[in-house]
């Protein structure tokens, strides 16, 4: 389909996912199972609803960008150290 999932292109769904397991961890430390759960449900739910409503996204990397300008720097060197 040539085409990336959603979970790489930007959307939040890794890091709510991870700040509600963290909340998981800090509330399971101080009560019970359950309501830990709740605690990391909530969390994870609303840090998801409001990357939703108010359109929250994650920084996107030039990858390529960064590529094109080391394979330029390693093709100067070569040249340079050619012409040395």
């Amino acid at each position: 389909m040539n085409k990336k999932p959603e979970i790489f292109v930007g959307n939040i769904y890794a890091c709510a996912s991870a700040t509600g397991a963290a909340a998981f961890l800090l509330c399971y430390g101080m009560m019970s199972f359950m309501p830990a759960c709740m605690v990391s449900l909530a969390v994870t739910f609303s840090l998801r609803l409001m990357s939703v409503k108010f359109g929250w996204n994650l920084p996107k990397i030039q990858i390529k960008a960064r590529q094109e300008r080391r394979i330029a720097a390693t093709k100067e060197n070569l040249i340079n150290k050619k012409g040395a």
